[in-house]
């Protein structure tokens, strides 16, 4: 007497979860075929010679007599020289070295995740050796997202952000155009 095999009930639930699995395992793989990640600095660093120190004291010692002389005050003079420590402190500070991670749908730095999704564009930057990427949000005062990457790998981030979010020419702003003039 031949026997016919049944499967069990909830047998073919499992053969189509299976399946669904090996789908989204494929979908992962491409996923990850679609990210990048790397080190890089947390902003751009420009060296800063004896020279540039020299000028940057000479400026504040201008405006402390400056404002000296039209105020009379000694506070404004305290009030400039602690703005001007606080520049040069900021001016001398090495950048640290982030993780950045983007894929499709996010953006991590250093285990800070960003959604592609609150992000309605970005744009490019040449830095010289580095380039600036900037996200700019959605939300109206939220502030721009950038990030910081070597020339060497940019092909690939640029691919990846090309199918993700449009890119915006933007301009650079006076602010921007300041600090690299003054090298800061």
């Amino acid at each position: 007497m031949a026997e016919k095999t049944k499967d069990k009930p909830g047998m073919h639930q499992a053969k189509k979860h299976k399946s669904k699995i090996s789908k989204t395992q494929d979908s992962s793989k491409a996923d990850k075929a679609l990210d990048h990640d790397w080190i890089g600095p947390e902003y751009v660093y420009n060296e800063k010679s004896t020279k540039w120190y020299l000028y940057a004291s000479l400026i504040t010692i201008v405006l402390i007599i400056g404002f000296y002389f039209l105020t009379k005050e000694i506070i404004t003079s305290i009030v400039i020289i602690l703005f001007a420590s606080v520049f040069v402190y900021y001016a001398a500070r090495k950048p640290k070295q982030l993780h950045y991670k983007i894929d499709q749908h996010s953006i991590e730095i250093d285990n800070k995740t960003y959604l592609m999704s609150d992000f309605k564009s970005y744009s490019i930057a040449d830095e010289g050796k580095i380039i600036n990427i900037s996200f700019s949000p959605i939300k109206r005062f939220a502030p721009v997202l950038p990030i910081y990457i070597n020339q060497d790998d940019s092909d690939k981030l640029f691919a990846l952000l090309s199918q993700t979010l449009p890119y915006n020419e933007e301009k650079r702003d006076v602010v921007d155009n300041f600090f690299e003039r003054i090298k800061f």
